[in-house]
Formats: structure tokens, sequence, C-alpha cells
């Protein structure tokens, strides 16, 4: 099963990309704030909303600076949930909560730190793109868990 291309185009400091391009304008500063939150130089800094909008504003200002870190302002449903509670951003919500996840983890709960990402095309991206499918289909976490605990905490 090949993934549909997006037809959302996004304004960037590249000019008007797809959600593809987008991801692959991302990944390199997301993984630099990453190894940031793994190697302690957030260490100082309190669990707060501040952290959360450093983190968002980190990855994204290299390529939509007018967006990083700045609180989604209109009033929009996602999925079940309505903003500000679960997707106080205009986008990138979902990385900018996994950063703050490794910040916990690693800081209070000082869980080994593993690699976060998947290679698209690889087996492991197929592997990933089921569980996902089984659990937006079925709500069942278990093939997620299965996946992580596989690949991730090895």
């Amino acid at each position: 099963m090949t993934e549909p291309e997006s037809t959302r185009t996004f304004d960037t400091l590249q000019g008007e990309v797809t959600y593809d391009r987008l991801n692959d304008l991302i990944a390199d500063p997301y993984r630099v704030t990453l190894d940031e939150v793994l190697d302690g130089s957030f260490d100082d800094q309190p669990l707060s909303v501040d952290l959360l909008r450093e983190l968002h504003r980190r990855f994204v200002e290299p390529v939509m600076p007018g967006l990083a870190g700045v609180w989604r302002s209109e009033r929009v449903a996602v999925g079940y949930h309505e903003p500000p509670h679960v997707h106080p951003f205009k986008d990138f919500n979902g990385r900018t909560v996994r950063l703050f996840c490794w910040f916990v983890a690693v800081r209070h709960f000082k869980l080994p730190v593993g690699h976060t990402w998947v290679e698209a095309g690889t087996p492991e991206d197929t592997a990933y793109r089921a569980a996902l499918r089984e659990f937006d289909d079925h709500r069942n976490p278990i093939p997620m868990k299965d996946f992580w605990i596989a690949n991730r905490l090895q």
C-alpha cells in the first residue's frame, strides 16, 4: 500500500513546500534538538509551558520562524481533542511532545537513551506504520508497544 501524497502546502524559508518536503526540512533541526535534550542541555529548566515552547521553537525556527514557539490562536478540533489542551501549536505538536517526553524520561526516570526515529522505506518503517494503523483503526496499543520494545529498547 502506498501512502497518498499530501495536498497541503506550507510556507517555509525554502518557499512553499509539500508536507513530505517539510518533513525532510524539519528532520535535521529536530535531531539537533533531540540531541540537546538527551545530552542534558535543558536540565536546568523546570518542567513548564516555557520549556514546551522552547523545544518547539528550537526545531521549527530554522524552517518556519513565524510559527516557532507560537501558541495556536484559533480553536479547532483535532480528532477527539480540542486545543490548546492537546495541540497547542498550529503544527509539530507530536514532535514537540516527543521531545518533552524524552526530557522527562531521561531527566526524571533515568531511562537509557536510544534512537527514536524510523528511516522511511525500511522494514522498520513498514512495521511502525502497521502498528500506527492498528492503533488508529482498533485502538490496540500492543503492536506499537511490541515495535518499540523490539526496535528501540535493546
